[in-house]
């Protein structure tokens, strides 16, 4: 049942674009061109988004994902903005064509410079670097930013980077803008990453700092609700609103009716195609729609 303190009140008013002047405070975040003017999510809204954009929110992270998007000035439903819990913790989550485009709105942007990639070691550029170029709202200079993303650092593993190995300059590039874009404007995209960025965290076990491979040890609370995860969440079915959204998502990438089942296998690297998607689990079509949204953006 939606909560109503949730889906009732909340509505989203797109603003216009502040030539010359990018707003840092949520009040005046000038935003992505977007189905202009006030709209109110409906019970049934509020319902697809926690199955698709924000799956997993508690009604409080549900509220907080609502404000996001509101002082990002799109509505959740654009899917610009994904909610992501990690290790309990809310994230929030973009494309880098959002970024690209929050950048531009701000009338300080000028562009960027090529990407440059570092040797091939192993196969893959061993790093990139991204440099962005933008306005001195006071002086009139352009000066530019750089980011360098390294990619051991990055790189999520053969489980969930199949399309790092497919295009491996990329993905690394996309971080590496990232994090370019979020050196220029700092308040503008704090605490909003790209999937590209995150990506690595999935595969970060909680308790574990990053680059030592050290485990720390979990409490007895943290193995029994670790346990509980593991034991109830992989086997919950796939949702009526993870269909939807999966089989919109083949449209616009344009699969094949009689290719579907094959192409959700190679998505999800099964090993056999699933007779029908609704034999797929909730964490399955979660990972399926996150990966065909990247694969969408990067068509």
């Amino acid at each position: 049942m939606v909560n109503q303190e949730v889906s009732q009140g909340v509505s989203f008013i797109k603003k216009p674009k502040q030539e010359g002047k990018m707003s840092e405070t949520p009040a005046t975040y000038t935003a992505v061109p977007s189905a202009l003017g006030e709209v109110t999510i409906t019970p049934e809204q509020v319902e697809l988004i926690k199955n698709t954009v924000a799956v997993g929110a508690t009604n409080d992270e549900l509220k907080l994902f609502f404000f996001e998007c509101k002082r990002r000035g799109v509505h959740p439903l654009d899917r610009l903005i994904h909610f992501v819990k990690r290790s309990g913790k809310a994230t929030f989550q973009c494309g880098i064509d959002f970024m690209r485009a929050q950048a531009e709105a701000s009338g300080l942007y000028r562009g960027q410079e090529e990407v440059e990639y570092g040797p091939i070691v192993r196969g893959y550029p061993e790093w990139a670097k991204a440099t962005v170029r933008r306005k001195d709202p006071d002086t009139g200079d352009i000066y530019t930013v750089s980011a360098t993303a390294y990619w051991d650092e990055f790189y999520p593993g053969d489980q969930l980077g199949f399309m790092w190995k497919k295009m491996p300059r990329v993905m690394l590039g996309k971080v590496a803008e990232s994090q370019a874009l979020r050196k220029a404007f700092p308040l503008n995209f704090n605490g909003l990453y790209t999937f590209e960025e995150m990506q690595v965290e999935d595969i970060v076990q909680p308790g574990t700092p990053k680059g030592n491979g050290m485990k720390a040890p979990a409490s007895k609370s943290q193995q029994q609700q670790a346990e509980k995860t593991v034991n109830n969440d992989p086997n919950a079915p796939i949702t009526e609103n993870q269909l939807k959204a999966i089989h919109v998502l083949l449209d616009k990438l344009k699969v094949d009716d009689n290719l579907k089942h094959a192409y959700i296998a190679d998505v999800l690297q099964l090993d056999n195609e699933p007779e029908t998607l609704k034999t797929l689990t909730k964490a399955q079509g979660s990972m399926a729609i996150e990966r065909m949204q990247l694969l969408k953006d990067n068509a």
